[in-house]
């Protein structure tokens, strides 16, 4: 059960108690780092649980974070689904679990799981880093509080609200159309870059700005002198200007607004480009605002709840290196081939598999052939080449470990489908081959 803290006026201790258990250690596992991506900054993509992947991350990256964003699940009671692939012969795109948000001792369960993430995730902050917390109406007012405990609230600095236009159903109460995301920073002075954000003038702005010159757009405007007679005057005539000048000044319009703590951005509708069919997914200019504005190039942003991959995508666009993790393999599967899509692929290897138990022979699924030249080409055949197929690669001269593809094809949403045939490859020997359907099982072949 959820209680208020004692005392009039709060006091000192917790500012929210409840039934708290005790947070379980950490798995004494290595980090494996399932997938990693480009040079320099680059980034890492982790499948597994990200209490584990932080506190294990702690080693390497501690204090070296300098933007966290997490969307996690709003204990909402729901199972949620991915869908993916194109429609065959008439039959509906498959659906796929992508997270159940479903706790067993309700809330209790829920803030614990939050409260323990916050920790670690405050020690990889950088001490100039800022996390941004995205929740709705259901948790936001006790996911507040607890950031107000674990990170002071003098460290907080925004309750931004997302107001977004859906469809309007509820006739038993005002139709609840936004999120909140609570941003909180680790220390005093922090990233927070403005101009990145301005956001553009409105029309009767741009109107009042009539006059213009090389410097652009301006108005006219009177200087607040005492015994002026147009003291602090706006859009007073030009004769003053050349009669006066040292009476007057030329405010030029700004490049943009400001930004607000309230944000006017669409979902991500259906026919998008960037809609990948994951539950829950956030569009990119929502992100793209809290990356360009509270990191620079070459910092590194993480998402430890990345679900579709958003983050990491705009991360990547905009030179950020980034961490991702997810427990889920189909938000491990979704945000590899959106990454591919994004990047291009540049250093893009999946570690581990040259010691996968699972790894099959290629039986049916299959066919490698060769020229005699050290020359290979292969090809998805039956069941592997199926509409069911989201992505596959080829890594021509794999030597285990790091599988490294030179050639693959990824669906890049739920219409498309893969290329059945790969280009002619040289080949240094072994072959590995990487088969990933719309679940985010993978299949992996050595030939």
């Amino acid at each position: 059960m959820v209680k208020k803290r004692g005392g009039k006026d709060g006091g000192a201790g917790p500012v929210l108690q409840w039934n708290r258990g005790t947070p379980r250690v950490p798995g004494d596992a290595p980090l494996v780092v399932r997938e990693r991506y480009g040079n320099g900054a680059g980034g890492m993509l982790i499948e597994g649980d990200n209490y584990d992947a932080m506190h294990a991350l702690k080693g390497s990256h501690a204090g070296g974070v300098d933007l966290i964003y997490i969307d996690p699940p709003y204990a909402t009671g729901r199972k949620f689904s991915h869908r993916a692939g194109p429609r065959d012969g008439g039959n509906p795109p498959r659906d796929s679990r992508a997270y159940d948000d479903v706790w067993a001792g309700g809330i209790d369960d829920y803030l614990q799981m939050i409260y323990d993430r916050l920790n670690p995730m405050k020690e990889l902050l950088s001490d100039r880093g800022s996390i941004y917390v995205h929740v709705d109406w259901r948790a936001s007012h006790y996911v507040r509080v607890l950031m107000d405990e674990v990170f002071g609230r003098d460290r907080f600095q925004n309750e931004i609200v997302w107001c977004y236009r859906e469809a309007v159903n509820s006739r038993k109460r005002w139709n609840r159309k936004h999120d909140l995301i609570f941003f909180y920073t680790k220390g005093a002075e922090f990233t927070f870059n403005s101009g990145e954000v301005l956001e553009p003038h409105a029309d009767a702005t741009l109107k009042k700005y009539r006059r213009s010159d090389e410097n652009g757009p301006y108005r006219l405007m009177g200087r607040g002198l005492k015994g002026s007679p147009i003291r602090s005057a706006r859009d007073v005539s030009p004769d003053w200007e050349r009669d006066h000048p040292e009476l007057t000044y030329r405010q030029y319009l700004p490049d943009g607004r400001l930004p607000v703590d309230y944000w006017n951005i669409d979902i991500v509708n259906q026919c998008a480009h960037e809609r990948t069919g994951y539950a829950t997914q956030k569009p990119e200019s929502l992100i793209k605002r809290i990356v360009a504005a509270s990191s620079n190039p070459g910092d590194v942003v993480a998402d430890f709840f990345c679900g579709s991959g958003t983050l990491p995508a705009v991360a990547s666009r905009l030179g950020r290196g980034w961490l991702a993790c997810d427990a889920s393999p189909t938000a491990v599967s979704v945000t590899r081939r959106r990454l591919l899509c994004a990047t291009g692929g540049a250093g893009f290897c999946v570690a581990g598999f040259g010691e996968r138990p699972d790894a099959r022979e290629p039986g049916d699924a299959i066919t490698v052939a060769g020229n005699g030249r050290n020359r290979i080409v292969v090809e998805l055949v039956n069941d592997a080449a199926g509409p069911d197929t989201r992505f596959w690669a080829v890594d021509p001269d794999f030597k285990g470990g790091c599988f490294s593809p030179e050639w693959w094809s990824v669906a890049r949403n739920r219409r498309d489908t893969v290329e059945t045939k790969s280009p002619e490859m040289k080949s240094g020997g072994r072959v590995g081959v990487l088969i990933s359907d719309s679940a985010g099982a993978d299949t992996f072949f050595v030939v």
